[in-house]
């Protein structure tokens, strides 16, 4: 049977395959997400990727629901075509369909991001945010990239080389963190979570080996602490999955001093 990789290199190739009458067509293959700042309105090119000329559209039944309450962005249906009944089948992508769904009002703030059911990342819509760049789905070869964390960017944070902590869930497993709030808070605190999978960067954490299985990278923002010293801080957790739970096994710490000399910045020194 044709594959999608095999499809690709035919069409680069500009040669062609036999295959069997009817074989099956590459769907939903890339979702490029789009913002206007100003209208407030979201637009997603949803397209099939390279597909041969023969192909013949019949129908879609793509929907986009916006779920701005749990900040989702949810994609869904197929782009459907007529079999092909003839035995040899050129790969020219002249079929290649594409279509783009939208939706207005909509808040500009960090969204995940799913297609079928299946979690394909993150849109940033906040105001100064890079640009959305197109995510191929599971039916695509161009997978989402895991981003990449250097650890030289977490030079001026406080490492904590006892961060072993270990729990069955990550809710569980970040309780020591979220659980050293004091019990009463003054103000208005605030306490932002966030969690993707990343990559470290090769060759770096030496003393760990080599570390290129992916990781839960979660940053945890605190402010309105109630310290008259500390205004808030924040953590960047390295989470790991084991065969008997999930497993702190690195962790990063800065705060924001209310005085002194870095008053009002984040910083790994202790505030006065």
């Amino acid at each position: 049977m044709q594959t999608n990789f095999a499809r690709s290199l035919l069409a680069v190739f500009g040669t062609c395959l036999s295959v069997q009458a009817g074989a099956a067509q590459a769907a939903v293959a890339q979702i490029c997400p789009e913002f206007d700042q100003g209208k407030q309105e979201l637009s997603v090119r949803v397209s099939t990727g390279c597909m041969t000329g023969m192909a013949r559209f019949k129908e879609h039944d793509l929907a986009l629901k916006v779920d701005q309450e749990r900040a989702h962005i949810e994609l869904s249906g197929d782009i459907a075509f007529h079999p092909i009944d003839s035995p040899a089948v050129t790969a020219d992508c002249a079929g290649a369909q594409s279509f783009t769904l939208s939706a207005t009002d909509i808040e500009p703030r960090r969204y995940t991001l799913s297609y079928a059911g299946e979690p394909l990342g993150h849109v940033d819509l906040l105001d100064g945010a890079e640009p959305p760049t197109c995510i191929g789905t599971k039916r695509s070869k161009f997978r989402l990239r895991l981003p990449i964390t250097d650890s030289d960017s977490l030079a001026d944070w406080a490492f904590d080389p006892q961060g072993d902590w270990r729990g069955a869930s990550i809710t569980q497993l970040l309780e020591p963190v979220l659980g050293s709030a004091p019990e009463s808070l003054e103000g208005r605190p605030e306490i932002e979570i966030r969690m993707e999978k990343r990559l470290w960067q090769s060759g770096h954490l030496k003393s760990g080996g080599s570390r290129r299985a992916p990781f839960m990278a979660v940053s945890i923002i605190r402010h309105g602490l109630g310290d008259d010293s500390v205004l808030g801080d924040r953590y960047f957790v390295a989470v790991i999955k084991r065969p008997d739970g999930w497993r702190v096994d690195r962790l990063w710490r800065q705060q924001m001093c209310a005085r002194g000399q870095f008053a009002g910045q984040w910083t790994a020194a202790a505030c006065p």
